[in-house]
């Protein structure tokens, strides 16, 4: 009996080992027809895709937290149809330099918009995933008269919208901060993935920073902070998110004076804009939006 609970314990690792590797492989495929590029920016390398036509408006694209450009494949091609898509890697995310500057939203906000700048954008549409929806947010707060408008994806404004009660797919966020695990599928993925774009010491150093952070890592804009916010925003909700709680994403679209609020059924925080159907509901609404 033994050596058959052994036997199925080997072959449960087998599996979890090769699928996280297939996701992280798949991850970092590079976007097709889509050009990277690099320009320094503020104390950074800052690494980014350019996809579509570049007479047509510009959208700056931010990933999530840990993430970058690349897995988000789907969502910035399919927005490259209408846009010219910008997808940068954030500082300390994907190729990008972590940099000097001590973290904070209004830090990253100002590297997107200096970014812009460097590159003769005067204005722009941005879309921004979790994280990368804070960033939005904090542009929108920090430098309205940069961004035309903003679609803000399975994201949060506070850390109260974080649900640390979560399952084991990302009990590496805690109320304490950042933990970094070493029996976590999610956080494999992540190692796995930082590895095949070769950074896998940035990725690790970026680790212990966002550790050492604690919970300064999260959010902590007020409900007054939104309620200054004139840029037309859309919220999308993963109505099944398991990181953010929909109910809080819900709120901010409420709060935002300017916005509009798209639920995306049966959607989680992860496959949102993953999953081939929602990718297609969200970009259309997007695009409908900016419009």
């Amino acid at each position: 009996m033994e050596t058959k609970k052994n036997i199925l314990w080997l072959f449960l690792l087998l599996i979890y080992l090769g699928c996280a590797t297939f996701i992280a492989r798949d991850i970092s495929k590079p976007i097709k027809s889509a050009q990277m590029k690099n320009l320094t920016v503020n104390d950074i390398n800052m690494y980014y895709y350019t996809l579509g036509d570049n007479q047509k408006p510009p959208l700056i694209f931010l990933h999530g937290s840990l993430a970058f450009s690349e897995l988000y494949k789907k969502i910035i091609t399919s927005l490259s149809d209408n846009y010219y898509v910008i997808a940068v890697d954030m500082r300390g995310h994907g190729r990008t330099e972590i940099g000097d500057e001590t973290f904070s939203y209004y830090t990253m906000a100002n590297d997107i918009v200096s970014f812009a700048d460097l590159m003769g954008i005067t204005e722009f549409y941005s879309v921004g995933h979790s994280m990368g929806g804070v960033i939005v947010l904090s542009i929108c707060k920090y430098f309205p008269e940069k961004i035309i408008k903003g679609a803000s994806i399975a994201s949060l404004y506070h850390i109260d919208g974080i649900n640390f009660d979560n399952s084991n797919r990302y009990r590496f966020y805690t109320s304490e901060g950042f933990k970094d695990l070493d029996d976590n599928i999610t956080l494999k993925v992540f190692n796995e993935s930082y590895e095949f774009i070769d950074q896998k010491d940035k990725f690790n150093n970026m680790k212990t920073m966002m550790t050492q952070l604690g919970a300064n890592a999260y959010p902590s804009y007020t409900k007054s902070d939104l309620t200054n916010i004139n840029t037309p925003i859309l919220i999308v909700v993963a109505d099944k998110d398991g990181l953010i709680m929909p109910s809080h994403t819900k709120n901010m679209a409420n709060i935002l004076p300017e916005s509009d609020i798209l639920v995306v059924p049966n959607a989680t925080h992860s496959n949102v804009l993953r999953k081939t159907k929602h990718v297609k509901m969200v970009s259309d609404k997007i695009i409908s939006f900016f419009n």
